[in-house]
């Protein structure tokens, strides 16, 4: 990754269309009771930081106003796409993931979850 993440995250389906993962997506850890919003990610590199794709809201309100966003990574691990009725005329996609949770002068941590796509 020459010392800085990936910014694209893509995956090429089986039918010929592409899962993309964009800021805006929402995440949906296994180990968490609710998921956030994917928000940009950081270039910024230094010897105990690689970077990151994406910052996760993490729903923990800051002190100063807006809340902590965790530096993660996405891999899309899932070949299926599933479709979630989300209200009477939203219909929201999503695949399996790898998520990275990006250490900062630690290591990194590892979970998987769901991830809203957009397909192209």
């Amino acid at each position: 990754m020459n010392g800085q993440a990936e910014k694209a995250v893509e995956k090429e389906l089986a039918d010929g269309r592409h899962a993309v993962v964009v800021v805006g997506a929402y995440l949906e850890p296994d180990r968490w009771d609710i998921g956030g919003l994917l928000m940009d990610g950081d270039d910024y590199v230094d010897d105990g930081f690689h970077g990151c794709q994406f910052r996760l809201e993490s729903g923990l309100a800051r002190p100063e106003g807006g809340y902590y966003a965790i530096a993660v990574n996405i891999t899309i691990t899932g070949s299926k796409v599933f479709y979630e009725n989300v209200g009477l005329s939203f219909l929201r996609t999503k695949m399996r993931c790898k998520i990275e949770y990006v250490g900062d002068c630690e290591p990194s941590t590892f979970d998987h979850g769901w991830v809203t796509v957009e397909l192209q």
